[in-house]
């Protein structure tokens, strides 16, 4: 394994290089959701997937340190911005209902 650190909109790799990617709890960071969504689409093969776990917005709505600094995202706003970059997606909400574990295939 390698680690990099690079900008999710913007990683640097070249196309098609990876069969996986993976976060957790990131994409409230992203400047531009579907911006990191295509350069996640980009990178990844035909084939490949981004896994990609976070807090459900209503979670989010109830910590208070999530107030400021923080983009929010509905099930249905990560589904249709993920398919808008291309993917086609998996989901599952945490068995507590807090989290969300979704996939999103590359030419899947």
């Amino acid at each position: 394994m390698e680690l990099s650190l690079a900008d999710a909109l913007c990683t640097g790799f070249e196309n098609g290089l990876f069969d996986k990617v993976y976060t957790v709890n990131t994409l409230y960071f992203w400047d531009d959701l579907d911006k990191g969504l295509a350069e996640m689409h980009r990178i990844l093969k035909l084939g490949g997937m981004f896994v990609n776990t976070l807090y459900t917005k209503d979670t989010l709505d109830r910590l208070p340190m999530t107030r400021q600094g923080y983009k929010k995202y509905s099930l249905m706003q990560l589904t249709d911005a993920s398919k808008r970059c291309g993917f086609s997606v998996k989901s599952q909400t945490g068995a507590d209902g807090k989290a969300y574990c979704m996939v999103f295939m590359k030419g899947d």
